[in-house]
This record gives structure tokens, sequence and C-alpha cells, in this order.
């Protein structure tokens, strides 16, 4: 525990840090031409609050639960919390845990086979470590683990195949872009390709194999870098649509999500979205603007915890419920699954469907089909009846389509000239996934 003065609810290091990123970006901000116009996708609920108000703490899903670690905290005014809370989304409450050894905020969490890796972070008052402790949350027991190289706090983390990526951050009191991989097996350290420029503060997801670093501070703040593990490389994915620093986010359906935080003006409470590297997309706002938040993702929900508002420690917690489409199935002449259509190969099958909206509308833009794919497939996995013959007749080109006159989305599948069995696959840019079964003969 520290007492060293407090400025607007943090401690002197951290609130200078934030004064300085809010001023420096308000430019930044307003050339981006952000007006806080945003789509109203997806929603989100108010749950039990945290036993504890946190900032610039951590979080991380695991075992069936979301674990809520370290930070600044009423009682630790310089950070280094070592408390650690367990929320239960199911029964919506809260237990204490096993607090870490070493007490941390801005730590980077991660999760490998079920066991939690606290690594690195703030002890407090200039203080920086670069320890690592691992948690079991079948025997609520902590273990020392190999530390850090050097020591590290603020950085963006990922996994990919059991390896845990440690990226940028500020090592040894200088903000870097250096990165190091820790393999949990053996527990050892091995420095990897650095990010392409300096962050620290950044969100850091993997989605689909690669990890994705979005946000933070340094010298370019919006350009989302993306990490390829196998090659040891990184590119520039997409661009935020503002910077976004202290901010927070996790992986839902496949989509990269990031909240809060600060623009360059003010804390904010809009939810941005980025879908394997994309353009990212404004989603619902939550309730509560806020930065230095943590977030982590469990049966496709995303938790938003504590953080700070200004001078204010938040316990407040959040979860947001991505927005899903409604699905028509398929229509005539392809019957949904668990049927399977019987058809000829290489001939074209028009597959056609709607996404109905409340009130008798319908979805009609294109870019709400992310794409449209087929595999093959083993026949003896299909359990339903076979169809009759389909018919054969579709007009118009094989690109996907939007028919005005009957309400409907339209693909002429031209289909392999192999027979065998295939799956169909109609992917939504909402993450959802439908399919029709074929047996072509």
């Amino acid at each position: 525990m520290c007492s060293s003065a407090v400025r607007g609810g943090l401690p002197d290091l951290l609130f200078a840090s934030l004064k300085r990123v809010t001023r420096s970006l308000a430019v930044v901000a307003v050339a981006f031409g952000v007006t806080g116009v945003e789509a109203q996708l997806g929603s989100w609920q108010t749950k039990a609050p945290m036993p504890t108000p946190r900032t610039v703490h951590a979080s991380v899903a695991a075992n069936g639960m979301l674990y809520v670690m370290g930070g600044r905290t009423p009682s630790y005014f310089c950070g280094g919390d070592p408390t650690m809370d367990a929320y239960d989304p199911v029964a919506n409450a809260w237990t204490s845990k096993a607090p870490m050894p070493t007490g941390r905020a801005s730590p980077g969490v991660a999760v490998v086979n079920g066991i939690v890796y606290a690594i690195g972070g703030s002890s407090g008052c200039g203080q920086y470590v670069s320890a690592v402790d691992a948690y079991d949350p079948v025997t609520d027991q902590w273990t020392s683990r190999t530390p850090m190289p050097t020591t590290r706090y603020f950085p963006a983390v990922g996994v990919i195949n059991g390896i845990i990526y440690v990226v940028a951050g500020i090592e040894s009191g200088q903000a870097s872009a250096t990165v190091l991989a820790y393999n949990p097996t053996f527990d050892t350290w091995t420095p990897k390709a650095p990010l392409p420029t300096i962050r620290y503060a950044a969100v850091g997801t993997v989605v689909n194999g690669v990890l994705y670093v979005a946000g933070g501070d340094g010298p370019n703040r919006t350009p989302t870098f993306a990490y390829d593990a196998q090659a040891d490389s990184w590119s520039v994915a997409s661009s935020l649509p503002s910077p976004r620093v202290f901010a927070a986010g996790d992986e839902v359906n496949g989509t990269m999500l990031v909240v809060g935080g600060s623009d360059g003006v003010s804390d904010v409470a809009t939810t941005l979205a980025s879908r394997s590297g994309g353009a990212w997309s404004f989603q619902a706002s939550r309730p509560t603007a806020r930065s230095g938040l943590s977030a982590s993702a469990m049966n496709g929900v995303l938790y938003a915890f504590g953080g700070n508002a200004g001078d204010t420690l938040l316990n407040v917690v959040e979860a947001y419920t991505p927005y899903s489409y409604a699905f028509s199935g398929f229509f005539a002449p392809v019957d949904n699954p668990p049927t399977v259509n019987t058809g000829k190969a290489g001939k074209v099958y028009p597959v056609k469907w709607q996404l109905p909206i409340y009130g008798g509308s319908f979805v009609s833009t294109l870019s709400a089909v992310e794409s449209l794919s087929y595999q093959s497939a083993s026949c003896g996995t299909f359990s339903g009846a076979p169809t009759a013959a389909l018919e054969t007749t579709a007009t118009g080109g094989t690109s996907l389509r939007y028919d005005t006159a009957a309400n409907q989305y339209v693909y002429n599948w031209q289909t392999p000239s192999a027979g065998g069995c295939y799956i169909f696959f109609l992917t939504l840019d909402s993450g959802q996934v439908f399919s029709a079964f074929f047996n072509l003969k």
C-alpha cells in the first residue's frame, strides 16, 4: 500500500500520462471528424457491481468464471492491489479468491490450458515488476513462474497455440515496441519481431489465430496491427476512427470489440467492432463512459469491469451482447438441416433467404453477408432424410444479389463438379453462420 498524492482519482504518474494523452489526442480526434454518430447495434446490461472499485486492473475468463484482479483501488492509491475477485455470470454474483503473490496494476493477463497468468505490471509509486504468477482456478492457488527479462506494464497480450505474446507497453520505464513470447510448458521467454511502432495501454485480442493490437498511446495511435505468429511478422490491418487509449476489449464471435477509453476529448462510452482486422464500426454505447477499465468475453457476451470516470473509481459492471440477425431459414428449393438436399454435381442451384426486422421490414444490404462458402463432408455425418432431386432453375449470375420484389437474398450457387456430400455455409457480418447439407451425384 502506498500513499502518494492523488489528482483526478489517479496517482500522479498515471494522471499525468492520461492528461497528456487526452490533451495531445484532442486535435487528432477533431481531424478524424468523430461526431459520436453511431449505429445502435447490440445491447448493454448492468450487472452486479464489483466488491471493490478498480481502475488500470485486469480481467480474464477461465473455468466458467471471470476473474478481476489488481489495479488501483481505494486502499492502494498508487496501484498494486493484490486482491482478486471472481464473477459468476450465471448467478450474477461475486466471490473473493486468493490474492496475487505480487500486487500489480496495469499487468498483462492470459489463460493457457485453464491456468491464469499475471504478467508484469506496476506495484505502485514508480515501482515496476517483471514477475509472472500463475493461478489455478481449481485449487485457488498461485505459483511463481520465470519472470520477464525486463519490467513491463501496460502491455497488450494475446495467446496463439498455447504461447503468450506480450506486446509493447512500458518496458524498464520507457515506452516500447518490443515483443516477448512466453511458453508456459517450458517456462521460457523468447524475443519476437517488434511492433512497428511504440505503443502502451493498447488492446490485444486474438481472432482466428491472429493477434490484433488496437489503440494505445504512441507516435501513431490509430492503426491496428496484426501479428502472424508463424511468420513472426506484423502488418497493418485497419485504422480506428479515432485514437483510443486506456480502453479494453476481447473477441466475441470472430469479432474484436474495443470498449471505452479516452478518444482524445474525454472518456467515452462507445463500442467499436472489427471482424478479422477489417474496417471498424460503431456498436451500441455503454451506459457508463470510462477509461482504465478491463473487459473479458464469455459465452458470446463481453463484460466490462470498473475503470475510472474522471476522478471517480468505479465498480460498475456492464455486459454487451452483440447484435444478431433474425434468419428466415433457406427457402425452396433448398431445404434446411437436418434434411439433405439431393442434386447434381456442377449444376447451379438458387439459395434464398431473408433477414427480417421488427415491423415487417427486411435487411437488404449485401454487406450483411460476410461470406458464402462450402466444404466437403462425409455423407455419414448427415442424419436427415434426403430430398427429391432439386430443381436446377436459376436466373441471373452467380454473384450475390438482393431481390427487392421478393425481399430476399439470392445466391445462385455453382456447385462443385465432383460428386459427394457438401456443407454450404452462409456467414453474416454478425458472426452468425447458417448451413445447408447437399449430396451431389
